[in-house]
């Protein structure tokens, strides 16, 4: 009895490094480096936050004004000829693109998943994708557009101003892989209001070098 003990002691201390090891190591890093990545990908991030969630690609209106707008309308040609000579975005695989430069993995596909994806519920959709390619179909009379969903909220409705201030900007925090700056924001709302807050955001580095980890977009309120 005594001898099964002491084997069933040996192997629980022969474990305790490999438990010790679940706990992912907070990585090293170089401050100034994170911080500088930190600034570059927020502004490259500005457009792809505007185009998701707030007023975003706009849609060509229908040529009879009484006309009811819902639904899908294709991507107003002039705005996505803006958008291709300043970002390189012409339709949802660019914008994918884009999107991959600027988000990690899991970012990428959160924003995917609940931007370019319809998400259904027990009672079929419940929420629809913002932006989809359509395929041009003779038989149909389908083209081949970018199209938008009319009905999506805009997040900065309420928001006239975003300002990110990146002076003194920090990290303040490091989880594994995952390291978290904080700067400041100074928002202004649409009735002249304004407030400057803390706000941070995520980055981790992957093969192709930093990128952000969360969301980057700032509200009034």
């Amino acid at each position: 009895m005594r001898s099964k003990f002491f084997i069933l002691l040996l192997c629980l201390c022969l474990m305790l490094p490999t438990l010790a090891s679940c706990k992912e190591k907070d990585r090293e890093y170089v401050e100034s480096e994170v911080v500088a990545a930190a600034e570059q990908l927020i502004q490259k991030s500005l457009i792809l936050n505007e185009i998701y969630w707030g007023a975003g690609i706009r849609y060509q209106m229908p040529e009879d004004e009484n006309a009811e707008i819902k639904g899908y309308l294709p991507a107003d040609n002039e705005h996505l000829a803006a958008l291709e000579a300043e970002y390189g975005i012409k339709d949802v695989e660019t914008l994918k693109k884009k999107t991959r430069e600027v988000f990690s993995e899991t970012g990428y596909n959160w924003i995917v998943s609940t931007c370019l994806t319809n998400i259904t519920g027990d009672e079929g959709i419940v929420s629809y994708a913002r932006y989809y390619q359509s395929v041009k179909n003779e038989e149909t009379g389908a083209t081949d557009d970018l199209m938008v969903y009319t009905g999506t909220r805009n997040i900065y409705e309420n928001t006239k101003s975003v300002e990110y201030i990146y002076e003194g900007m920090s990290v303040t925090d490091v989880e594994g892989e995952v390291i978290t700056v904080t700067l400041k924001v100074k928002t202004t709302g649409k009735n002249g209001e304004q407030k400057t807050r803390p706000f941070t955001v995520d980055l981790i580095e992957e093969t192709g070098g930093w990128r952000l980890h969360g969301a980057s977009y700032a509200t009034h309120y």
